[in-house]
This record gives structure tokens, C-alpha cells and sequence, in this order.
């Protein structure tokens, strides 16, 4: 290998480092990325609370980007600011701010079908049994 070659690849080595921290992400990304194992891929909640426009009414977004930034004390939700950039932190708050594409549907039918009936402990007891 020629010493132009090792030189171009020097500096295409050099010039990939140097992009690495400044590529341009986007919310989808970055949520996939930080978010969605605790909140869920579809938004829609797992150990974290679901991240839906909806569910967000009484947190206004700045709010919501000091969360991201520094966590919520008392929860699991830890703060994301020494991992990103606080344009990225921005970003994550509006996009959980905008209405999936998809909208999950949650009617009587679904509902219905989310109950569950515990039988009571005595199958011949009306009363509840105390021990």
C-alpha cells in the first residue's frame, strides 16, 4: 500500500470520527434508541407511563425536555443529559408531543376484552372471606 493510499484512508478514517458525534439523528432514532425499552416501542407504556400527546396534557413540553434532561426523582426515569446533546433532548420532547401514525384503538370492545374476573375464593360464599 502506497503512502497516498495510506494518507486517503488516514483521513477518511479521521473525517468518520469527527462526524460520528455530530450526525444528525432523528427523534424516531433517538426515541428507539433511549426511549423505547422502558415506554414502549409504539409509545403505548411498558415499565414507564405510555408518551402520547393524550396521556401529556398537564405537562407542557418544556417541562417534559427538563425530564428527558435530568429524570424524575422517585422514578426509574433517569436523566438522559450527559447522553445527549440538548437539541436532541428538544427534539425527543416534541416528538413525543405529536400523534403516533398509527393510533391505537381503544373502544368498548377493547376494553371488554382488557378485563379480567377473579373468581371469588369459595365458589358457594357471597361473602368475602376474611382470615
Amino acid at each position: 500500500m502506497g503512502p497516498a493510499r495510506i494518507a486517503l484512508l488516514g483521513a477518511v478514517a479521521a473525517l468518520t470520527l469527527a462526524a460520528a458525534p455530530l450526525r444528525a439523528q432523528t427523534a424516531a432514532g433517538l426515541y428507539t434508541e433511549h426511549c423505547a425499552s422502558c415506554h414502549g416501542a409504539d409509545r403505548l407504556g411498558g415499565l414507564g407511563p405510555a408518551l402520547l400527546p393524550e396521556n401529556l396534557e398537564r405537562l407542557r413540553q418544556p417541562a417534559a425536555a427538563q425530564v428527558i434532561a435530568k429524570g424524575r426523582q422517585a422514578t426509574q426515569m433517569a436523566g438522559f443529559a450527559d447522553k445527549l446533546t440538548p437539541a436532541d433532548i428538544e427534539s425527543l420532547a416534541a416528538y413525543i408531543y405529536t400523534r403516533p401514525a398509527v393510533v391505537p384503538p381503544w373502544g368498548m370492545d377493547e376494553i371488554r376484552a382488557s378485563r379480567a374476573e377473579f373468581k371469588p375464593e369459595r365458589p358457594d360464599s357471597d361473602k368475602p372471606v376474611h382470615r
